[in-house]
């Protein structure tokens, strides 16, 4: 999911910078490896990229630096309890965050209080159990989604063993 979710990202293009001259602000949830913040960073965002786990945030430091030759912002978040002073950001990235039905309303209000009022969210998932409520979760909230790009699945051989080989669906979700 998340190497679509970059594919997307990157697709769309460079940022401008912001009406009031500062560049444009992503925020990556749950980055793993870190390929949407690298995707970010390459298409001009200053990034902050944030994971429960402390090994991920080590794996997308030294991903980032091999692509882009600097690291992001790095900070080690719980849904459970957002830090107070993340800020707000013009793009919020998550890819495969929905695999708990309780992940729903954490991500849901997680992007409800970082993303810009102007900001975008992107979505990737492949039909996560977690997906249709937290979508509606959002459409309670006020943001309306739409579905940009679908992604077949994986090749058997190319998949993780036992992983559900379903097609990938990016989504974007904004303020109403």
């Amino acid at each position: 999911a998340s190497s679509v979710l970059a594919a997307v990202v990157v697709e769309q293009g460079d940022v401008a910078t912001r009406p009031d001259g500062t560049e444009p602000r992503a925020l990556e949830l749950g980055c793993g490896l870190g390929l949407g913040s690298i995707a970010a960073m390459l298409s001009g965002y200053v990034v902050t990229a944030t994971d429960y786990y402390e090994d991920a945030l080590l794996f997308t430091a030294r991903n980032a630096m091999r692509a882009t030759g600097q690291e992001p912002a790095l900070r080690m978040v719980d849904w459970r309890d957002l830090p107070t002073d993340l800020g707000t950001f013009d793009l919020v990235l998550a890819a495969d965050v929905l695999y708990e039905p309780a992940h729903a309303a954490l991500v849901a209000e997680t992007v409800a209080r970082t993303l810009a009022p102007d900001g975008r969210m992107l979505l990737a998932d492949q039909g996560r159990l977690g997906l249709a409520s937290f979508l509606e979760e959002m459409r309670s909230r006020g943001f309306t989604h739409e579905a940009l790009h679908t992604a077949p699945p994986p090749a058997p051989e190319e998949a993780p063993e036992n992983s559900r080989l379903a097609p990938i669906t990016v989504y974007r979700l904004r303020h109403g």
